[in-house]
């Protein structure tokens, strides 16, 4: 998925909506980054072969671990120029002995090189207007309502909760920067969960947020689906939360929520706090 899909993807030779995962293409990048990494051990260039081992391992280590978890852009990003670097140079390598490998070698430089630009052009073209009103001070522009209601949740807790008061956030660096800078406990997966009902266990919940001193937790409506607001939201909170809430009612009170009560509830955001 990462190396066909979003490679793709971020070159601009595919929508950020496409869901095919190409595995032919996969297979020649990896075909296309050993060659050149061959070249450059058998030419001793050193910074490339460096660059080269660097990157497969990150690489590697990368799509072994979060594979199966997470499908996002943002972790073969970092590896695109290397791999590119790597890739042109075992062309060249190919190529350099032929008037016609290198024309094509060079078309095909010229091809990614301006479907990456023209990818660039049109995504900047849509933000800039989003840009321009952050920049005026409306900061919470350009974002789907549940991503605004989940930032102003973060900036609520900064502005109302004494700083050693520690919330539970599934998206802690972005509370974190929301929050003004107010400390976040990260929570990335169902904690303690019970295989069998897919949710928490409530006293296990209990025990770790007394032993990491959380008292509140947010509760949040992000869509799944950045582009659809079909209620399928990202539920790791409400699987930590909901088990406590059964067996003890009494421990889980509502602090705040956003929207307000008596406005429409488009996508809410809720602060709880656990009580002793």
């Amino acid at each position: 998925m990462y190396l066909s899909r979003r490679f793709l993807q971020i070159l601009g030779f595919m929508t950020e909506k496409t869901v095919d995962n190409i595995g032919i293409f996969a297979g020649l990048v990896v075909v296309l980054f050993i060659v050149g990494l061959l070249f450059a051990f058998r030419k001793q260039n050193k910074y490339l072969l460096y660059a080269s081992i660097h990157t497969l391992f990150l690489a590697g280590t990368t799509f072994v671990v979060l594979q199966q978890r997470w499908d996002q852009p943002r972790f073969v990003m970092i590896h695109i120029p290397i791999l590119l670097f790597v890739i042109f140079y075992g062309l060249y390598q190919l190529a350099k002995k032929s008037g016609f490998g290198q024309r094509l070698l060079f078309l095909l430089i010229i091809i990614i090189f301006s479907s990456s630009l023209f990818s660039s052009i049109s995504k900047t073209s849509s933000n800039i207007p989003i840009l321009t009103k952050n920049l005026k001070g409306d900061k919470f522009f350009g974002y789907t309502p549940d991503w605004k209601n989940f930032f102003q949740m973060s900036e609520w807790c900064a502005d109302n909760l004494p700083d050693s008061v520690l919330v539970a956030s599934r998206k802690a660096p972005m509370s974190f920067v929301y929050g003004k800078g107010k400390k976040f406990y990260a929570i990335y997966t169902v904690l303690a969960l019970d295989t069998a009902t897919g949710y928490s266990n409530p006293d296990t919940i209990l025990s770790i947020f007394r032993k990491n001193k959380v008292s509140h937790i947010i509760l949040a409506s992000l869509r799944r689906d950045p582009a659809k607001a079909d209620g399928n939201i990202i539920n790791t909170m409400h699987r930590i939360l909901e088990p406590v809430a059964k067996k003890y009612p009494n421990k889980v009170q509502l602090v705040h929520q956003i929207p307000a009560p008596e406005e429409a509830q488009l996508e809410p955001c809720y602060l709880y706090r656990i009580l002793p």
